[in-house]
């Protein structure tokens, strides 16, 4: 084969070496790395994003998905044992810095209450009752310190928050549910001392749990459930 046609393959797909074990003119397979397997080690190495919020979790499922585009795309390529350990990499990188973080998020969020306080979640204080929105559960927390984790209802002010509103999820928005229930929102009021910036990671509060299920001045905005935090992560 030409040097100068040799030199242009270098790299490529069809980039051939000689071996001495070879007849001189038979070209063999000297490397193969796809760009699938690449693109898997590139995407592993952002995964970590994951940890900031659930939506990014397509970045970790991406990068294992085009790992696994390269294993079968190189699979049937011989000598190409560069680009399966490439691809291996980037899936290893993907379960590991994307789905184990992620994973690790969740089980603080979960598991990692702080010593004092009663864990609760939303559904503690939903009633099953048609007849009744208030279960009995919700009463008998009335003056217990909780601890509660959700999410920020967007409002106009970003900073220096002394009371939020905390939705169950994200999802419930002014922009995505119109007439969110009533039991998947808390009135959050921190003490002296405490302030909020509006996020919209994850968040978690501890405090004195009461209901005001008589607002005549609308101080909570018709929200019942009410928290006086002087505990927020």
């Amino acid at each position: 084969m030409p040097s100068e046609f040799r030199e242009q393959l270098k790299g490529t797909y069809h980039d051939y070496e000689k071996y001495e074990k070879y007849a001189p003119d038979t070209p063999v397979l000297y490397r193969a790395i796809n760009p699938f397997s690449v693109g898997s080690v590139v995407v592993g190495l952002l995964s970590p994003v994951a940890y900031f919020h659930w939506g990014f979790l397509f970045v970790p499922l991406l990068g294992i998905a085009l790992g696994i585009a390269g294993l079968v795309n190189l699979s049937r390529v011989e000598g190409a044992k560069l680009g399966i350990w490439l691809a291996g990499v980037g899936i290893g990188l993907c379960l590991l810095l994307g789905l184990g973080v992620y994973g690790l998020s969740v089980y603080v969020y979960y598991h990692m209450t702080p010593p004092g306080y009663l864990a609760i979640g939303y559904e503690t204080l939903e009633s099953n009752d048609p007849n009744n929105p208030w279960p009995e559960a919700a009463y008998e927390l009335e003056g217990e310190r909780v601890f509660m984790r959700g999410y920020m209802y967007p409002t106009r002010q970003s900073s220096a928050l002394k009371s939020f509103v905390m939705s169950r999820d994200n999802g419930v928005c002014q922009y995505c549910l119109p007439n969110p229930k009533k039991t998947d929102q808390v009135f959050i009021e921190l003490v002296e001392g405490l302030e909020a910036s509006y996020t919209t990671r994850p968040i978690a509060v501890g405090g004195k749990f009461s209901m005001k299920l008589e607002d005549p001045d609308e101080k909570y905005g018709g929200v019942v459930y009410h928290i006086e935090a002087d505990y927020l992560r």
